[in-house]
């Protein structure tokens, strides 16, 4: 038997900031989620770097897809992963995904879904 849940985490990076926390996770009873960026402020043209660890917390075995996205200013969008994921009951898996040549944005959002 597998199970799905919808869990989406997101961070803020901060290009010429330096206010936002690099950290965040979200979990559901089934899943979690965490998304750690490599530092908080970006120059512009920089490569951010994203550890992603997904969680499956129940004797079930989870399928699913995991999705990540980069967002600034007026919707613009990037993806950077979307790959099928299988985790055994109780594994955790890890990811590392960067995206290179950050725009000479104020700010910009990465989007983990599971």
């Amino acid at each position: 038997m597998s199970h799905t849940a919808g869990t989406v985490v997101s961070v803020l990076l901060a290009v010429f900031c330096t206010t936002l926390s690099h950290v965040v996770s979200a979990a559901t009873p089934d899943l979690a989620l965490t998304v750690t960026t490599d530092r908080v402020l970006y120059e512009p043209g920089t490569t951010a770097a994203f550890s992603v660890t997904a969680a499956n917390k129940v004797e079930a075995e989870f399928s699913g897809r995991l999705r990540i996205n980069v967002w600034w200013e007026m919707g613009e969008s990037k993806p950077l992963l979307d790959a099928p994921l299988t985790l055994k009951p109780t594994e955790t898996k890890d990811f590392v995904v960067r995206w290179a040549g950050l725009p000479a944005v104020m700010g910009a959002e990465a989007r983990a879904e599971l």
